[in-house]
């Protein structure tokens, strides 16, 4: 076997392991300097002895930690005097993933990535950083490329559509506060004063008669928005896919870093076709896939095919997961249960109007903003309203030839779900008293997947559901 070692890179991140030892210094510096800088000075031959020391304990960790890979699968070797020795089998890996961020690149670092079902869904089961020979070998082992692939580039427009539908208000916000709040360590405090004098000026010219917090959150928002857009574009620059025999190769990145991951098809879980109310109302849809491992790292998306019309998304899924064949839905709510999808957006509805009402009455100083905020909800309950009539015709079930398609509304967007039975774990029917009447009830498919996904159809009919159940 030829083992490998990873990146020297890795022995300044091994050095956090020892930073207790930095108590040395420090706890030299308060109790026995005295409060002088002669004192100090003359002792800093022990702060050298002790980082020195921190530095050979990180590089003796990483002296013995081995690595191997063959046809097998990939062997992990650590310790000095007792030697832990793991195993991954390669038919177990459900997904490998090379990354190259900025920081790595710099240094002709890649960071690998190995998930199989065993592992946490909070972390890898192994995670190791290579040179780029060693991260070259790893994919040379498992994927053969003179066999014929299937291969997919991704135009610009369908990046910038996700990017743009999967940006996050939200985090572009933190984003920004946090660059504001620290600016005045960064840049000095007169700068920060003039950076929020210039906002609060800018706040007040485009108020228009709306009030100031309303304009403040509203333009903080828009703000954020962008940023987080724009940090969704680097991320999924020059997206691509391929397919090499049972792999599957999903490319991304621009400027930040470069992301590559190998997918087992055999360890697909299911494909989730995704639209918005927006997208449903353009016609454009996203397809993403689960797998465990994939989607899991932060500001990761399960994505397979970006934002793209109807027909390009199916043809492009018969081409990479022949697989998964979505069906005409068999089973749907019946014509009496669409009143129980409007029932939550008209009670919300009603409930904000008395709101309304009681906020003016008890508090008419704040009219303007109670006005303001109820605007604000008004317009997503009735895109809730719109929503749930949509969901209606959307929901339904479909089970041929051992493939379920399942389409049912999850957190305001529409699912379209393509499974195999191996991968259903557990099946539920559930009634409630309103249903029990009705003779519908609530399906809940759970399949196989770290994050315990279930698939919520409701007010199926009952014999409907026996059926395919």
């Amino acid at each position: 076997m030829e083992y490998i070692r990873e990146h020297p890179i890795v022995i300044l991140k091994r050095i956090s392991r020892f930073t207790i030892l930095l108590l040395i210094p420090a706890l030299r510096a308060i109790f026995f300097s005295g409060g002088s800088i002669d004192n100090w000075v003359t002792g800093v031959w022990i702060d050298f002895l002790a980082l020195l020391f921190i530095l050979l304990l990180a590089t003796i960790s990483w002296e013995f930690h081995l690595y191997c890979l063959d046809k097998g699968g990939i062997y992990q070797f650590t310790g000095i005097c007792f030697i832990k020795k793991t195993f991954i089998p390669i038919e177990k890996i459900t997904q490998i993933s090379f990354e190259s961020p900025w920081y790595l690149k710099i240094f002709g670092a890649r960071c690998v990535r190995i998930e199989t079902p065993a592992g946490s869904k909070f972390s890898p089961d192994l995670k190791i950083v290579l040179n780029k020979k060693a991260k070259l070998k790893f994919f040379n082992e498992i994927v053969n490329k003179d066999e014929n692939h299937e291969n997919i580039k991704v135009k610009f427009l369908s990046l910038v559509g996700l990017a743009l539908f999967s940006a996050n208000g939200i985090t572009g916000v933190i984003f920004l506060a946090t660059l504001i709040s620290q600016s005045g360590k960064i840049i000095g405090s007169s700068l920060e004063k003039a950076v929020v004098t210039n906002v609060t000026q800018t706040v007040n010219s485009l108020a228009f008669g709306i009030p100031p917090v309303a304009t403040t959150i509203s333009i903080f928002i828009a703000i954020g928005f962008a940023f987080s857009f724009a940090l969704n574009l680097l991320r999924y620059g020059k997206f691509s896919i391929s397919r090499f025999s049972n792999k599957l190769n999903i490319e991304n990145g621009n400027l930040v870093g470069r992301w590559f991951y190998l997918i087992s098809v055999d360890k697909i879980n299911f494909i989730a076709i995704k639209q918005t109310l927006i997208t449903k109302l353009l016609g454009l849809y996203t397809v993403n896939i689960n797998v465990i491992g994939y989607g899991k790292e932060k500001n990761e998306k399960s994505v397979l095919i970006p934002i793209c019309r109807k027909t390009k998304a199916l043809i492009s899924l018969r081409r990479l997961l022949p697989e998964f064949k979505f069906s005409a839905l068999q089973y749907k709510p019946k014509r009496k249960n669409f009143r129980r999808f409007l029932l939550l957006p008209l009670v919300a509805i009603f409930m904000l109007v008395v709101l309304l009402l009681i906020g003016i009455w008890f508090f008419p100083n704040l009219s303007s903003l109670i006005v303001f905020c109820f605007v604000m909800l008004f317009i997503l309950d009735i895109a809730l309203l719109v929503i749930k009539i949509f969901e209606y015709f959307h929901t339904g079930v479909c089970y041929k030839n051992g493939i379920f398609t399942v389409n049912y509304t999850r957190r305001l967007s529409f699912y379209r779900v393509c499974f195999s039975k191996q991968k259903l774990v557990k099946a539920t029917i559930r009634q409630n008293v309103f249903q029990k009447h009705a003779g519908c009830c609530t399906v809940i498919l759970h399949t196989l997947d770290e994050k315990r996904s279930c698939h919520v159809i409701p007010n199926i009919e009952l014999d409907d559901a026996k059926k395919f159940l």
